[in-house]
């Protein structure tokens, strides 16, 4: 905050007027000093939880086909090494 002050004022006055204390800050050491700063808004929560459905529905859907694939090639891996005597 910038004080524009006529030239009788020293700096203990300007100090004095520039740094007072707002008695309606909550202070710390009460209940609601300490919740104070754990609040989200709820539309950031549910951004939160909805980009995060889309990423898992990503994740399942790369990851699927892969173990789909290693299964198949597990099966295939195991019915070409057993010996079959006709």
């Amino acid at each position: 905050m910038l004080v524009l002050l006529p030239n009788e004022f020293n700096l203990d006055k300007i100090l004095y007027l520039t740094m007072v204390v707002d008695s309606e800050i909550i202070s710390p050491s009460s209940k609601k000093g300490s919740n104070s700063g754990r609040f989200f808004p709820k539309w950031a929560i549910y951004t939160a939880s909805g980009i995060g459905v889309l990423v898992a529905i990503g994740l399942i859907q790369a990851l699927l086909p892969v173990i789909g694939m290693a299964f198949l090639l597990a099966f295939i891996w195991s019915q070409s090494t057993t010996t079959r005597r006709y």
